[in-house]
């Protein structure tokens, strides 16, 4: 049996990134290194209010982003003092909220049943088989927003309930900086197609990052896992 485990964005900045990609460019990166556009600025607040931060918090975080000081949910190794599950028309959602009231959320999109009865129809044609012992999920949405970008790729993959997970494709890969720039190109790819020895199958969207103040945000890494029958994601 399949089960969700990662589930972080329904505001509607998120939704207009799953809705039109490729990513538009940002504004030169002369200018990203001295102050956050207003339009970073907006989608910034507009996320931390989304995960629960109060006006103060979010000033404080906008503050601090412009000296080039990254928040809690963007820091590596950073544990979130609260976790919650809610769950949309289309997709299963977690939303990690940090000390600092900077939050991380993750969207994985709920499959339409193929040949059987729709409970929640797909937003894109994500679809779920299911048969003896096996789940295959084809062509699903698995989004996450973190303070200071919104990345997001699809992916079809199978669990086999005594038998060894896959990750069938991942493509569709997108990703889009905020208060700062995407340094070159991010990159998809399958890092390992079938579980194997306890080690789940896994797919890897990476990007590099320079944010305001010249401060390199380094690399950050969604990681999508999947194994003993089930799929979740990480951020590193």
């Amino acid at each position: 049996m399949l089960q969700f485990n990662a589930i972080p964005f329904v505001g509607a900045m998120m939704t207009a990134l799953l809705a039109s990609m490729p990513i538009t460019a940002h504004a030169p990166l002369e200018q990203a290194d001295n102050q956050i556009s207003p339009s970073d600025e907006t989608r910034i607040v507009a996320h931390l209010k989304s995960g629960g931060a109060t006006d103060q918090q979010a000033a404080s975080i906008l503050e601090n982003l412009q000296k080039g000081i990254l928040p809690q949910s963007d820091l590596p190794g950073s544990n979130p003092k609260s976790v919650r599950s809610i769950k949309s028309p289309h997709f299963d959602i977690q939303i990690k909220v940090f000390e600092d009231g900077s939050s991380k959320i993750t969207k994985r999109e709920i499959p339409r049943i193929s040949g059987g009865e729709t409970e929640l129809a797909s937003i894109s044609g994500c679809t779920a088989s299911t048969g003896s012992g096996y789940a295959s999920l084809k062509y699903c949405l698995i989004a996450e927003s973190g303070t200071t970008y919104d990345a997001a790729f699809r992916a079809s993959y199978t669990t086999i309930n005594g038998g060894p997970d896959t990750i069938d494709w991942v493509g569709e890969g997108a990703v889009k900086v905020f208060g700062g720039e995407k340094v070159g190109s991010h990159t998809l790819r399958i890092a390992q197609s079938k579980e194997s020895g306890g080690v789940p199958a896994r797919a890897l969207l990476t990007w590099q990052a320079k944010l305001v103040g010249g401060v390199a945000g380094g690399t950050t890494v969604v990681t999508l896992f999947v194994g003993k029958d089930r799929a979740w994601t990480e951020v590193r």
